[in-house]
């Protein structure tokens, strides 16, 4: 079991890829941010990890963040 966590911004495709590809190696996901929430619950109960409603809720006490948006969106979230 992998000692990994990690968050997510974003839950489109990338993040659906990394955050299952993560989960099945044992890391664990703390939280998921997206602007569609409903898109940050259905991965979330996926990977078993919390969803969150606001950006600056997003753990960084995490060893990796994965940001998985697209690229006009990408200056406001950084």
């Amino acid at each position: 079991m992998s000692d990994l966590t990690y968050s997510i911004i974003g839950a489109g495709n990338i993040a659906n890829y990394f955050g299952v590809m993560l989960f099945r190696s044992g890391a664990k996901c703390q939280n998921i941010y997206a602007r569609n929430i409903d898109k940050a619950k259905a991965l979330a109960s996926i990977i078993k990890a919390d969803n969150i409603s606001d950006l600056s809720s997003v753990s960084d006490d995490v060893d990796l963040i994965i940001i998985a948006i697209s690229d006009d969106a990408i200056i406001e979230v950084a």
